[in-house]
């Protein structure tokens, strides 16, 4: 298995994935959070 290295996009952090993520596990966390927290939804 192999995993790519890239910089995020929210914070400009180098993480290490092995999917097209443009953001580290911790803003992508974070973002789920504040969309849940603000009621907004993908189907908007």
């Amino acid at each position: 298995m192999s995993f790519n290295v890239r910089r995020c996009d929210e914070c400009d952090v180098v993480f290490s994935t092995n999917s097209a993520d443009k953001m580290c596990y911790r803003c992508k966390c974070e973002e789920e959070e504040a969309r849940e927290l603000w009621g907004i939804t993908d189907d908007m």
